[in-house]
């Protein structure tokens, strides 16, 4: 029977604590064989049970953390797929609103083919999803939901922060949304604009500076560049 080489967490924790458990337990046998003078079997017996149960209950430990950060971010994946406003301003806004249509949308003086071709790209879409202007954005639909689409992915990276979650997972889980986040030029220019002119609103810094709104994605985001790039990088030094 061919056994996977991707063994199952408990299945390696099981491993783990074998292996250390036989470790401390033959370095205890063989301290005792070497001076048999220290042999007491009331103390030596307890040393060999103590072991693997101490050994146990720290690997149980290890094991509840990254169950508990696994279900963070399934809790943050299911909450993504079934709020329809959070995956449509995604859609919509982002995943859409690519590099080339939101330099045409910008460009002044636009043909008749031109304006044409953005018309035809959002179609029948609902005027809270459609192109915008990062530094037009006051006041508009579409402020609103791309405030709430990056609060989310805000959360996430303040959660990663506080080490309830792993790079490794949220790659797993939303890289692809964190790869347009990165790539699409409109979110860009939108958090440059925000953290531009938060300064500028004098209300919110007359009895304290009230810190620039998406700090922990922007954190989030520059941690990811460099996670993925590790990553091709070990995976180059894999191939070689």
């Amino acid at each position: 029977m061919k056994i996977n080489a991707h063994s199952t967490l408990l299945t390696r924790s099981a491993l783990i604590q074998v292996i250390i458990s036989a470790f401390f337990c033959g370095s205890l046998a063989y301290y005792l064989y070497a001076s048999p003078s220290n042999w007491d079997p009331k103390v030596s017996i307890a040393s060999f049970v103590a072991i693997p149960a101490a050994v146990i209950g720290i690997t149980q430990l290890v094991i509840s953390a990254q169950v508990q950060r696994a279900s963070y971010i399934k809790d943050y994946a299911i909450r993504f797929r079934t709020d329809k406003e959070l995956s449509e301003s995604f859609h919509y806004l982002v995943y859409r609103f690519d590099n080339s249509a939101y330099a045409l949308f910008k460009t002044a003086g636009k043909t008749p083919e031109e304006r044409k071709a953005l018309q035809d790209a959002q179609g029948d879409v609902a005027p809270d999803l459609r192109f915008f202007d990062p530094r037009a954005a006051q006041g508009a639909p579409q402020e609103r939901r791309l405030d709430n689409l990056l609060g989310f992915f805000d959360t996430v990276g303040y959660d990663f922060s506080r080490g309830l979650l792993h790079e490794r997972d949220i790659a797993g889980v939303f890289g692809f949304h964190l790869d347009h986040l990165i790539q699409r030029q409109v979110i860009q220019d939108y958090l440059a604009y925000v953290k531009e002119q938060w300064p500028n609103l004098g209300s919110f810094h007359e009895q304290y500076s009230a810190p620039v709104p998406f700090r922990y994605l922007r954190r989030l985001l520059r941690i990811y560049v460099a996670y993925r790039k590790s990553e091709e990088k070990s995976a180059a030094e894999r191939e070689d």
